[in-house]
């Protein structure tokens, strides 16, 4: 596909506002995936996690780190995580269920649009957002101008967005709000692509040195077992209510080592 046939910012604006003629601060949005009400709701955890749960988060960071240093060969951080077993969970400020839901479902777009899954329009064109960091500034300037795009662009809002979804897609299940979303899309006649998540080396001009050659080796190492273990485990969210819309498992699922490399 050329990449003449991708679609303009502007094709890409008058879509989002057929998926979402009301914006995403939409209150029928609200009540479609939360009907009990959005306090009630496991969703209301994305804006406002449990103590146990922010525990969780930063120790998978922590530990991410740490295998990336012992790759570079460099020692381990000791640091205390806090217990936080036993306390009660409560909101650390007022819930605004329109405001929490729209950023919710804005950084859900941002995972199923970016993050390098593919989508395509009815006609076969490329439905491109920039990279991820112009894809979360998109959907910032949507959130807030969702009937006319302001001239220039705050890029500084894309941080609300940028990988949110990696950091809080433990809190709840998900799988409602891209079922939400891959509704929309289909009605729209737009395809979509998974692309399996991968770690790579920026060439910064020593690869030929062996802490490169052997960082390369534990980063393909790593992309090898983490695409075993995506094969053996139960399809994340995404892929659940992809299959759930489409009726169909998505092109790219499951994974394979042949496909990447």
């Amino acid at each position: 596909m050329s990449v003449t046939n991708v679609l303009t910012e502007t094709e890409c604006w008058r879509l989002f506002q057929r998926m979402f003629p009301n914006g995403l601060r939409d209150p029928a949005i609200v009540a479609a995936l939360a009907p009990e009400g959005w306090e009630r709701s496991p969703l209301v955890r994305t804006a406002h996690p449990t103590p146990a749960q922010l525990r969780e988060e930063s120790h998978r960071i922590r530990s991410r780190i740490q295998e990336l240093r012992r790759a570079c060969g460099l020692p381990a951080i000791v640091e205390d995580i806090p217990d936080a077993t036993g306390e009660t969970w409560k909101p650390e400020s007022h819930i605004d269920p329109v405001t929490e839901c729209a950023e919710l479902l804005g950084s859900c777009l941002w995972h199923l649009f970016s993050d390098n899954h593919e989508v395509r329009s009815a006609e076969g064109s490329p439905v491109e957002l920039g990279t991820g960091r112009l894809a979360a500034a998109f959907l910032a300037d949507f959130l807030e101008h969702p009937h006319q795009r302001p001239s220039s662009p705050d890029l500084f809002d894309y941080i609300q967005f940028y990988i949110r979804c990696n950091l809080i897609k433990s809190r709840a299940d998900l799988t409602p709000v891209y079922a939400l979303i891959f509704l929309r899309m289909r009605r729209c006649g737009l395809a979509w692509r998974y692309v399996h998540p991968m770690l790579a080396l920026a060439n910064l001009g020593a690869e030929d040195s062996a802490e490169a050659i052997e960082f390369e080796r534990w980063i393909r190492e790593a992309n090898y077992e983490s695409i075993r273990v995506a094969r053996e485990q139960p399809p994340p969210a995404i892929v659940v209510a992809y299959q759930s819309v489409y009726g169909q498992w998505p092109e790219g699922w499951p994974p394979s080592v042949t496909d990447v490399f």
